[in-house]
């Protein structure tokens, strides 16, 4: 329950912590946005877990997280737009990644 720009904040310090220390991190969240920031996802649905995969593949299964109720995160859904007129050639996770790809 913090504003958007401390939570993107955190965030980026769980991840930071986790590369720099080699821990692991499990971020449990309602919010699909908080789940570019890791490596794996898991989704669970009424007790089950329906899908289990890298972020990469989960994303790759659009039609089902939608049947589940979650729209790919912003720069997902983004990168595959751009990735669609040839502007970009791979999944990017993060905004200031993308503004100083596209902006060269």
């Amino acid at each position: 329950m913090v504003d958007s720009l401390s939570k993107i904040n955190m965030l980026k310090l769980l991840k930071r912590i986790k590369r720099d220390y080699n821990v692991t991190i499990l971020n449990i969240t309602h919010d699909i946005e908080e789940s570019v920031y890791g490596d794996d996802i898991i989704v669970i649905n009424n007790g089950s877990v329906v899908i289990h995969d890298s972020k990469i593949n989960v994303y790759k299964q659009e039609k089902e997280l939608n049947n589940l109720g979650f729209e790919l995160p912003f720069m997902v859904s983004l990168s595959n737009k751009l990735s669609y007129y040839d502007l970009l050639d791979k999944v990017l996770y993060d905004m200031e990644d993308m503004v100083d790809l596209l902006w060269k």
